[in-house]
């Protein structure tokens, strides 16, 4: 997961990446690894990670923060889970009616204050973000209680 992170944060493909890392041997003793894994090894591990994983590591980083006062800001975005082009879309379209766009919609509620992530959601197909808003706030409250500021437009 931490070699997934760098990859992330360096802003590299898989091959690339694995590449970069073997020339600098001093990330590998920091991370604690003998070998780099091969480039597919890290594409498998990606794919195969369930949001469960996800939610314990953030759970441990979360520890780490001694958050007293929560400003939690809520956002969400969607996209395609297809690589089709336009064109061929357009095509399926107009050739079968019932034909959808696979859509995944993901969701994450921050710390402002600390720029953390506290909890993310994933869901399939558009919806709005005021769907996912109270099971967000609901994964905060196992961190520390939250209060409500109600303002009138």
């Amino acid at each position: 997961m931490t070699l997934l992170c760098l990859m992330k944060r360096l802003k590299l493909d898989y091959r690339l990446f694995t590449s970069v890392i073997q020339l600098i041997p001093e990330i590998r003793v920091l991370i604690g690894l003998k070998d780099i894994p091969h480039y597919i090894t890290l594409q498998k591990f990606f794919k195969r990670i369930g949001s469960n994983f996800i939610d314990k590591i953030m759970d441990k980083t979360i520890k780490l923060f001694n958050i007293e006062d929560l400003w939690v800001a809520l956002d969400g975005t969607g996209h395609s889970c297809d690589q089709a082009s336009l064109y061929y879309t357009d095509k399926i379209k107009k050739q079968n009616k019932k034909w959808r766009k696979s859509f995944t919609k993901n969701q994450i509620a921050i710390d402002t204050t600390n720029q953390v992530i506290l909890a993310h959601r994933v869901v399939k197909g558009p919806r709005h973000d005021s769907k996912d808003a109270i099971p967000l706030i609901r994964k905060i409250k196992k961190y520390k209680p939250i209060g409500f500021i109600r303002e009138s437009i």
